[in-house]
Formats: C-alpha cells, sequence, structure tokens
C-alpha cells in the first residue's frame, strides 16, 4: 500500500512539474498576449495525455471542447492559424486517421481509437494543415520510442499526440 502511495506521490510531483516547465517555455515562446488561451490548450493537451496513458481512454469532454475552442479562437484572431486554416486542419484531423483506420481494419480493427482521430482533429483546429502533418509525424517518432524503450507493440497513442501537439506549437509559434 506505501509503495502504490509513493508511486502516486511521485507521478504527481512529476507531473506538476512538467506542467510547470511547460507553462514557463509557453511564456518564454508567446508572451503574455492570449497566453490564457494557449495554455488550455496545453495544459487540456498534457492532462489529455496522463488521462489517456493511465486508462487508455481519451473522454469526449475534453477533446470535443479542445476542437471547438481550437477553431473559436481562431476565428477570433487569438489563434495560431487563421479560420480556414483552422476548419482545414480539423477536417483532415478527423480524414486522415479515418482513412487510416479503413484500411488497416483489416489487419487490426483498432488501428485508430475515436478518441485519438477527435483529438488529432483538435490539434488540427487549432494548428492548421500543415502542421497537423507534423504532429502526424512527430506523434509517429515518439510512440516508436516509447515502443522500443518499453518493449510493446501497442500502447496508449494520445501521449503521443499530445506531446508532439505541445511541441510544434512552441516551435512554430
Amino acid at each position: 500500500y506505501t509503495r502504490l502511495r509513493r508511486q502516486f506521490y511521485y507521478r504527481s510531483v512529476m507531473s506538476g512539474l512538467i506542467t510547470m516547465a511547460v507553462t514557463f517555455a509557453a511564456y518564454e515562446q508567446w508572451g503574455a498576449l492570449h497566453l490564457g488561451w494557449r495554455l488550455a490548450y496545453v495544459w487540456i493537451l498534457l492532462l489529455l495525455a496522463e488521462i489517456d496513458y493511465r486508462t487508455l481512454l481519451l473522454p469526449d469532454i475534453l477533446t470535443v471542447p479542445l476542437l471547438i475552442l481550437g477553431f473559436a479562437v481562431s476565428v477570433f484572431g487569438v489563434g495560431f492559424v487563421g479560420a480556414e486554416m483552422s476548419a482545414l486542419g480539423a477536417v483532415t484531423g478527423y480524414v486522415l486517421p479515418v482513412a487510416a483506420s479503413l484500411a488497416l481494419v483489416w489487419k487490426n480493427k483498432d488501428a485508430f481509437g475515436g478518441g485519438d482521430i477527435k483529438l488529432l482533429a483538435a490539434a488540427g483546429a487549432w494548428l492548421g494543415i500543415e502542421l497537423l502533418l507534423y504532429v502526424i509525424i512527430g506523434s509517429a517518432v515518439l510512440f516508436m520510442i516509447y515502443a522500443l524503450v518499453r518493449r510493446r507493440r501497442s500502447g496508449a497513442y494520445g501521449p503521443a499526440i499530445a506531446l508532439s501537439a505541445i511541441m510544434i506549437a512552441l516551435y512554430f509559434f
């Protein structure tokens, strides 16, 4: 029992430190103007990464509002991209994994989960179509590294998408 409590404590401390470091990096990169909206993007992605890692689920109560918020901030001009690129990114983030899942359904029926698809659509709404492609490539690389280190063939893909989306936003904006 005490070992589990200790693990939970250290994991909580590490999550807090990572969130603090990413928040500081976001402030340094983006400044104070519209920082609240952009931190909502980062914090929701970090929360989704943790939830998916622990439960293998990406809850709609977080992914759908992230998608809507991404499009809304782009319409009002406080997001990373304009409204047109946001809409194209969201549609592409939804269509590409659905097409990939349909192509792979004969081999692995759970190639992409519905939460992963909604998370990619949300990332597309925030970053646009071009940077969404970087997120997809980056998440594939991150997941391959994770799979090699853990010696697993499957696992939660949401953390790779979320971390890649954060890194891409910090690098390009």
